[in-house]
């Protein structure tokens, strides 16, 4: 099965802002976030999934109808509190629909 992790995070250079990054990595240990973000930087959640891209695809269509897109198609504006509370809905339902075990 293919494992991975998933994340919200605000980068050092938003860090002030309301605005925030989806990110994720096929690689189930922290390097990605480790050596991917400046020192700094908010990580708000980071969590270990199932297929990480699949859920990533999910959290960014999502927000795209909740949050206003900023940058690229990761990069969104809004409450933190509202964004984690939604992200962390989005990963349980998706973990429920996956895998029974998580």
């Amino acid at each position: 099965m293919n494992k991975g992790i998933i994340y919200l995070i605000q980068p050092a250079e938003l860090v002030g802002t309301n605005r925030y990054k989806i990110g994720m990595s096929n690689n189930p240990d922290l390097e990605r976030c480790k050596k991917g973000y400046k020192k700094g930087s908010r990580y708000l959640c980071i969590m270990e999934c199932i297929k990480p891209h699949d859920l990533e695809n999910k959290i960014k269509e999502i927000f795209n109808n909740k949050f206003k897109l900023i940058a690229g198609n990761e990069y969104f504006e809004g409450d933190d509190q509202v964004m984690l509370k939604l992200f962390l809905e989005i990963i349980k339902q998706h973990n429920n629909t996956n895998n029974d075990n998580i």
